[in-house]
């Protein structure tokens, strides 16, 4: 769930528009705080696994679809989800099973399940293209981690360089890389051993 906010009625008052999606493709949007939801539809999308969302505004936002090869996806709506433009769309065999975005002015970064032992991590700087970060210094993944979804709560950017983002399953694991660009050693940074760790970037989590 997202929720951005849009002007209201009066002015200097604004409303929020609250973004949710879900499994089977389901989209929704409410304008009026929650007492009512549109369904919103992409075609072809019945069958997608929507684990993410985030909104800028009542027009703008982006959808995260998992799922093996191609069924995992980036969508993005500029007119409140009438229509939808596929911005990414993975290629291997093996999906991309959590997806996790935050997004930050112009800039939005997306971790992704351990591919070869690495997380690849997507960023865009313009809203319409993707590309992966270098990984070459970050980290292998452990056996059976994964970053999870979480409502989008597991990565976050620190200014304009840092980025964090938590991992779980058998050991639960904090990632930074103090530049925007690239994912360095200091990504090597261990929290908590506990099996699952929720709420990733609470102070009294580490």
């Amino acid at each position: 769930m997202s929720v951005a906010y849009a002007p209201g009625e009066n002015k200097g008052v604004f409303r929020p528009v609250i973004w949710a999606s879900g499994s089977n493709g389901v989209i929704l949007k409410s304008v009026d705080e929650g007492n009512t939801w549109q369904r919103l539809a992409i075609a072809g999308s019945d069958t997608l696994h929507f684990r993410g969302i985030v909104a800028f505004n009542a027009f703008t936002a982006y959808v995260m679809a998992i799922g093996d090869g191609d069924k995992s996806r980036i969508y993005k709506t500029t007119d409140g989800g009438q229509t939808w433009n596929l911005q990414f769309s993975g290629e291997r065999k093996r999906g991309l099973s959590r997806l996790p975005c935050l997004l930050l002015r112009t800039r939005v970064h997306c971790p992704w399940r351990s591919i070869d032992r690495k997380f690849l991590l997507l960023k865009t700087t313009d809203g319409e293209h993707w590309s992966s970060l270098p990984t070459e210094n970050m980290p292998a993944a452990l056996a059976g981690e994964a970053a999870f979804a979480a409502s989008n709560s597991c990565i976050a950017l620190s200014g304009e360089k840092e980025i964090f983002f938590g991992t779980g399953g058998p050991a639960a694991r904090i990632f930074h890389s103090g530049m925007a660009a690239h994912v360095d050693s200091r990504a090597n940074a261990a929290c908590s051993r506990q099996p699952f760790v929720r709420n990733f970037f609470r102070a009294s989590r580490c």
